[in-house]
């Protein structure tokens, strides 16, 4: 492993086969991609996050990082798009949420609902360079026919939901626990994912 001795490169890999075969990872262990990010985070950081909801939010940046890290030959992305990390999440987590309620499944529901999560972030963001960033560089959102898009994954949007209802939901998340009670297939995961996100800002 570049950068690392062979003792180094050992320890971390038994360290990182410890952490990801702990209960807490349990639901990311099994994905390659996440495997891959996950891997990657803890070479940067020496250890993982201690939520999940963490360790999905730096998998998100991991995906962007790839094309806006100035050390790889990256364009950061307020030059690139004209927002930060965190408002392009913020945009993204709009759409999650939006997505997961949608029960008509519509494509061009879907696609609307993209445009104005871009559109909201910024007077200054083109909502179509942030499509294709998201879609064609960073792959979080992947298009399976002609302006049908999905979310690489179902843990990084129902992060992204969580996300959002963190900002918007109504106190004490009582809007939240109706859906969860109206299908909670849909939303269990997101609303663990709200108070882990909930208690991390408390702890702030």
């Amino acid at each position: 492993v570049t950068g690392f001795t062979s003792q180094d490169a050992e320890r971390l890999a038994s360290d990182l086969t410890a952490t990801l075969w702990g209960d807490e990872s349990s639901v990311l262990r099994e994905q390659p991609l996440f495997l891959s990010l996950t891997a990657s985070i803890y070479a940067a950081n020496g250890g993982l996050p201690r939520s999940q909801s963490e360790l999905l939010r730096q998998s998100t940046v991991r995906l962007f990082e790839k094309w806006t890290n100035p050390a790889h030959g990256g364009v950061p992305l307020q030059s690139l798009l004209g927002c930060s990390e965190e408002d392009l999440l913020d945009g993204l987590a709009f759409i999650a949420e939006k997505f997961l309620g949608d029960e008509r499944d519509d494509p061009l529901t879907r696609l609307g609902t993209l445009l104005a999560g871009f559109h909201r972030i910024s007077g200054t963001v083109n909502p179509s360079e942030a499509l294709e960033f998201v879609t064609e560089r960073a792959g979080v959102l992947v298009s399976l026919a002609e302006d049908d898009y999905r979310f690489i994954h179902r843990q990084i949007e129902e992060y992204l939901a969580a996300r959002h209802l963190t900002k918007v939901e109504e106190a004490l998340g009582v809007g939240l626990g109706t859906r969860l009670k109206s299908n909670p297939d849909a939303w269990r995961v997101v609303t663990a994912l709200r108070f882990e996100i909930l208690l991390a800002n408390l702890e702030s």
